[in-house]
């Protein structure tokens, strides 16, 4: 059974005995450890707390999750994380298309090749645009017909994030203008389109399948993987769309620490996520959320990341 998710956004630290984690320097032993989640979703939240326990029991301190916007006065973790000193044990959950996209989305100033890379936690997900499915199998062309004479509408997790990446990839790829509309939820976003403010969305292929039951009319119009869906295999992949087979990306959340941390602590904490994604009841609970755990180490971040630079690279600045 999964256990019980309740966030209080007033007081997030759940026990613990306090520990320093080994960053260089001296880090405040109370502060313990402090997770900043960067992907807008309640899902991912939801997978750090499933983690969370047995992570603060394998390192002996607490450990405070801080979802994206609970601070309204860091309006971007990532950017957080990257101004801290070395001796912070302040650590980041976030998309790799996301930290990877970070030049073009975010400040130029901030290079992400300067975090950490502590490990790959999940298996990678494809993304899709979700719309009509009047549209299915038309490819790109019939994405602008959806919304004709105007910009097409797709509702994402916020407007810098690895989904909206993918939303403003496949537009440019498709030669049409696209209007982004911020929701902090996947329910949000089909609550969207159902009142007709959105015409699309962007999903993890495989947790649209989770929920394609609730949006009947809507099915994913495009992939990003290198490869079709084992879902829905009648989806064409952007790649095959723009004959382009190295045109394509994947949705794995990894953990980052700042720029600095030591290689002793960074492994310190490779091995207690994997220990924490090995427990079965864990990863029954992390399938149900849509997410398959996989912890790969710093290696298995680090080829993801490359991978989607490239691709970042590629489209430029918007």
């Amino acid at each position: 059974m999964a256990k019980p998710y309740r966030i209080d956004r007033r007081r997030l630290i759940l026990g613990g005995t306090a520990a320093t984690l080994g960053v260089a320097g001296t880090a405040r032993a109370e502060d313990g450890l402090r997770l900043w989640i960067a992907v807008p979703s309640q899902l991912t939240v939801k997978l750090a707390s499933l983690l969370q326990p047995d992570v603060q029991a394998s390192l002996k301190m607490p450990v405070t999750l801080v979802p994206f916007g609970s601070r309204p006065d860091v309006p971007s973790p990532i950017e957080h994380i990257y101004r801290l000193p070395a001796t912070s044990n302040d650590l980041l959950l976030t998309a790799n298309p996301l930290l990877a996209a970070y030049p073009v989305q975010w400040k130029a100033d901030v290079d992400p090749q300067r975090f950490t890379p502590v490990t790959k936690l999940t298996r990678g997900d494809s993304f899709a645009l979700i719309g009509p499915a009047g549209a299915l199998g038309k490819g790109l062309d019939g994405i602008p017909a959806i919304a004709p004479g105007r910009k097409v509408r797709i509702a994402t997790l916020g407007i810098r994030s690895a989904h909206s990446l993918f939303a403003e990839v496949v537009a440019r790829r498709g030669g049409f203008g696209a209007e982004l509309i911020p929701v902090d939820s996947q329910e949000a976003a089909l609550a969207t389109i159902a009142a007709g403010r959105a015409d699309a969305t962007v999903f993890a292929t495989n947790l649209f399948a989770l929920m394609a039951s609730r949006a009947p009319a809507l099915r994913p119009l495009v992939t990003s993987g290198a490869k079709r869906s084992p879902r829905y295999p009648g989806t064409p992949t952007l790649a095959e769309l723009t004959a382009n087979p190295k045109l394509s990306f994947t949705l794995a959340l990894g953990l980052f620490g700042p720029p600095g941390m030591s290689a002793e602590a960074a492994g310190r904490l490779d091995a207690a996520l994997r220990k924490a994604a090995g427990a079965p009841a864990t990863r029954r609970a992390a399938k149900s959320l849509g997410y398959t755990l996989d912890p790969l180490g710093p290696d298995g971040l680090k080829i993801d990341l490359n991978r989607d630079r490239r691709i970042v690279a590629e489209l430029g600045a918007a």
